[in-house]
C-alpha cells in the first residue's frame, strides 16, 4: 500500500508538469506506464503555440474558427491567458531555449509557434524529466499499469496499480489522472502503442463524466510508409511553403487549412507532400530529424513528393472538466489530452496541444492551494483489482477493432447498419489494454452511429 497527498497518473508533459506543481503542496507518486516521459510527449514535432500583445486576440479567434465554434469561449480565454506564465515555466523554470525564427502552421494567421528544432516534445521531455527526477517529494513508479479508480459513492480515494508482480492499492487526498489519448483505436495512428485509453475507460467504469467521442482529430500528414504507429511530417513543413499534390502534380489544397479539412480533401486519394521548391540543405538545417527518417525511408525532399495519409492523432474529447480540471468526482482531476477542457471544440489548432496541458497543470494548482483541508475520512474497504495480461488472441482483437474503426468510425463515417457496432460489442478480449481499447471504440462507435454525421 502507497499514500501520498497526490497522485499522478500519467507521465507526460501534463502530468509531470502537475507534479511539478503539486510538489509543492505536499508529496506526490507519479505513475508511469512504460519509462518516465514517454507516450506521446517525445514524439511532438511540433512546437507550442505562444501569443502576445495585439496577436492573442487572434490566437483566440483562430482556435475558435478552428474548432468550429463548438469551443468554450472560457476555456479558450483561459488558455490564452495562461500563456505568460506557460512561457516563464518554460524559460525559467525548465531553462527551455527555444529557437530564434517562430513557424507558421495550419490554421495559423501568422508565426506565433515556438519551437526546439523538430524536436520540441523530445526536448521538453528530457528537461521536465530531469527536473521531476531532481524533485525529492516526488515519487516515481515506472512501468506500472493503472488498472483502476479506487472509489465509493462518487469520491476517488486512489487508484489500483500493476507493479509488473503483483497489483497495489496507491491512497491519494487527491488524484490526477494524465493517461493520454486512445489512437491505438485505429489502424493508421501517429500515437505510441501503450496510447490505449486506459484513462478513459477507467473513467467510464467509474461512472465518471466523459463526452465528446467524436472529437478525435486526425493528422493529414503523416508519413504513408511501414505500420503504426507512422511517423509525423510537421505542420511546420507546410508553414515553410510544402504543398499537398496527387499523383499528377496537381495541387489538392491549401495546405494551411486546418487539420480536419486536409484531411477531408485528401482521404481515399494518393497524396503527397511537396517539398521540392527548397533545396536539401535547407531541410537538413532546420528540421534533421524529419530529413533523417524521410532518408532512411528512401525519400529526398529535394526531388521526391513525400506519400502521405491521415492519422489518427489527438482526441479531442475525454474526462470533462470545469477551468481548474475538477471532474464529476470528487478528488478526481483530470489534465492533458485524456481531459475534455473545451479548448478544442470539434478540431484542434495545430500545437495548442502542449500549450493546454502547460496551462491546465498550473490550473489545477492554482485551485489546490486555496483548497482548505478537508478532514480525514477512514478509507472504505476495496475489493481486489486484477491486472490481465494480453493474449494472442487478444492481438487479433486489437487488430479486428482498428480495422472496424478505420472503416466505419474514423476520418469520414461510412454509412452502414448497425452490424459494425454490433462486431465491436461482440469482442472478447481478455487482456485489461484491449478492454480498455473495445470500450473506448465501443464509446466512439455509439456516439458517431446516434449523431449520424457523415463527416467527422
Amino acid at each position: 500500500m502507497q499514500k501520498s497527498d497526490f497522485l499522478v497518473i500519467g507521465s507526460g508533459i501534463a502530468g509531470v508538469t502537475a507534479a511539478l506543481f503539486l510538489a509543492k503542496l505536499g508529496s506526490v507518486a507519479l505513475i508511469s506506464k512504460k519509462k518516465l516521459l514517454s507516450g506521446a510527449t517525445p514524439l511532438a514535432q511540433g512546437g507550442i503555440a505562444m501569443s502576445f500583445g495585439a496577436d492573442a486576440d487572434a490566437h483566440f479567434s483562430e482556435t475558435l474558427a478552428a474548432g468550429h465554434f463548438q469551443n468554450k469561449k472560457s476555456a479558450v480565454k483561459k488558455l490564452i491567458a495562461g500563456i505568460p506564465a506557460a512561457r516563464d515555466f518554460l524559460e525559467n523554470t525548465l531553462g527551455v531555449r527555444f529557437d530564434p525564427t517562430l513557424h507558421r502552421e495550419g490554421g495559423h494567421s501568422t508565426p506565433r509557434v515556438f519551437h526546439l528544432a523538430d524536436r520540441t516534445g523530445f526536448f521538453l521531455a528530457q528537461k521536465l524529466s530531469q527536473k521531476v527526477r531532481e524533485n525529492p517529494k516526488i515519487a516515481i513508479f515506472e512501468h506500472h499499469f493503472f488498472v483502476d479508480f479506487l472509489t465509493e459513492n462518487n469520491r476517488v480515494f486512489g487508484a489500483a496499480i500493476f507493479d509488473g508482480k503483483k497489483t497495489k492499492f496507491f491512497f491519494a487526498k487527491k488524484t490526477i489522472l494524465a493517461t493520454g489519448g486512445a489512437g491505438q483505436i485505429f489502424a493508421a495512428t501517429t500515437n505510441p502503442p501503450e496510447s490505449t485509453g486506459d484513462g478513459l475507460a477507467a473513467a467510464m467504469r467509474a461512472g465518471v463524466r466523459v463526452e465528446n467521442f467524436n472529437r478525435f482529430q486526425f493528422h493529414p500528414t503523416a508519413l504513408c510508409v511501414g505500420k503504426s504507429p507512422l511517423f509525423l511530417l510537421s505542420e511546420a513543413l507546410r508553414g515553410e511553403g510544402a504543398k499537398i499534390i496527387d499523383e499528377k502534380n496537381t495541387e489538392i489544397c491549401d495546405p494551411l487549412l486546418p487539420r480536419d479539412a486536409v484531411c477531408a480533401a485528401i482521404f481515399e486519394r494518393k497524396s503527397f507532400l511537396d517539398l521540392r521548391h527548397r533545396r536539401n540543405l535547407f531541410w537538413k538545417k532546420h528540421f534533421p530529424t524529419i530529413f533523417q527518417k524521410l532518408a532512411d525511408a528512401g525519400f529526398s525532399p529535394e526531388s521526391d513528393p513525400i506519400p502521405i495519409c491521415p492519422a489518427a492523432h489527438f482526441f479531442g474529447g475525454g474526462v470533462a472538466t470545469d477551468l481548474f480540471g475538477k471532474t464529476s468526482a470528487e478528488n478526481l482531476f483530470a489534465v492533458g489530452e485524456v481531459a475534455d477542457t473545451g479548448v478544442h471544440g470539434e478540431n484542434r489548432l495545430a500545437s495548442n496541444s502542449l500549450l493546454e496541458a502547460l496551462v491546465f497543470a498550473r490550473a489545477i494548482f492554482d485551485f489546490l492551494k486555496t483548497e482548505k483541508p478537508s478532514p480525514s475520512k477512514i478509507l472504505p474497504p476495496f475489493s481486489e483489482k486484477k491486472f490481465f495480461p494480453e493474449t494472442e488472441n487478444d492481438a487479433k482483437i486489437r487488430r479486428e477493432i482498428q480495422k472496424i474503426m478505420t472503416k466505419y468510425f474514423g476520418v469520414v463515417r461510412q454509412k452502414s447498419d448497425f452490424s459494425a457496432v454490433k462486431k465491436l460489442k461482440n469482442l472478447s478480449p481478455i487482456g485489461t489494454e484491449t478492454k480498455n481499447l473495445k470500450l473506448v471504440a465501443v464509446a466512439r462507435a455509439e456516439n458517431l452511429f446516434e449523431k449520424e454525421k457523415t463527416f467527422l
